[in-house]
């Protein structure tokens, strides 16, 4: 029995289709896991960690300062909004991968007016005329080996490559100015506790010359006394020299001059520390 040529061609094109794919389709890696934790942990379950705060991390110290200053450096840092652009380019351009899988119009209008002498023209027409033409081309590839769709599929990958570089910068900027902001007040209150040892010292100072004045004491005393003040204000010294230097990083992330930022955080309560359950499953990773 024989069969005529077009149905033949209508028999082998769905296998042609699906043998000539380029590439083998991506498989995820299986890794094997335990269903469960060895040790249970304290806190949430599975189905409570929507509850959790992601992309707000930061509100578990409940500091209305660090809030600020998180909102401030998303907004107005450089690093941020490069990271914003490169991943919205990474997604413009799987766009126009994925274009190429529906029809192409292209459309080129164009127009010519033009005049005849009066000398030239017959009597029945007219010396002025105009011509316009709309060509319209439509052109469609058959995505017959794969290339358009393998082509798409490596868009998106880069695309969300892309994204989880954004995610990883905005966490890393966020993270950058949490640590910033606890050094600074832990400086502030190391500050403020030598200050007060500066004093001591100088009033130790003043009654071991005093003492020494009236013949009550000697050189040697008076030598340790003022060994020990210098020591507490070289202490001080170093300690303002760091936190002048973590005072300008913190401006730079929230992207505002250094000179005229500035946190006087030795006032404040100190602020409660969020409890860590011990024996974190590896599930803690993803939420680093």
């Amino acid at each position: 029995m024989r069969f005529p040529p077009l149905c033949c061609s209508a028999l082998l094109a769905p296998l042609l289709w699906s043998g000539c794919v380029v590439g083998p389709d991506y498989e995820k890696p299986v890794t094997s896991v335990a269903a469960t934790y060895e040790h249970p942990v304290p806190g949430p379950s599975g189905s409570d960690k929507a509850a959790l705060p992601k992309d707000s991390w930061w509100t578990v110290f409940k500091d209305p300062i660090l809030d600020r200053l998180e909102q401030e450096a998303t907004a107005a840092s450089p690093t941020i909004r490069a990271a914003v652009a490169r991943r919205d380019q990474a997604w413009a351009l799987a766009r126009v991968d994925r274009s190429a899988l529906f029809p192409q119009a292209t459309v080129a209008a164009g127009g010519d007016r033009s005049r005849v002498s009066d000398r030239l023209r017959a009597s029945t027409r007219p010396s002025v005329s105009t011509t316009i033409s709309l060509p319209v081309d439509l052109s469609y590839e058959v995505d017959l080996w794969g290339r358009v769709r393998r082509t798409l599929e490596s868009g998106v990958a880069r695309a969300e490559a892309s994204e989880a570089d954004y995610r990883q910068i905005l966490l890393s900027v966020q993270a950058d100015v949490a640590r910033a902001y606890f050094s600074l007040r832990a400086l502030d209150e190391e500050r403020e506790l030598l200050r007060q040892t500066v004093e001591s010292r100088g009033r130790a100072l003043e009654i071991v010359r005093r003492r020494f004045e009236l013949g009550a004491g000697n050189d040697f005393e008076v030598s340790v006394a003022e060994t020990e003040r210098a020591s507490a204000e070289g202490d001080l010294l170093a300690v303002e020299q760091e936190r002048t230097a973590v005072r300008h990083a913190l401006a730079v992330l929230t992207g505002r001059l250094p000179e005229s930022f500035d946190l006087e955080l030795t006032a404040l309560a100190p602020r409660a520390v969020p409890a860590i359950p011990v024996g974190l499953p590896s599930e803690l990773l993803e939420r680093r």
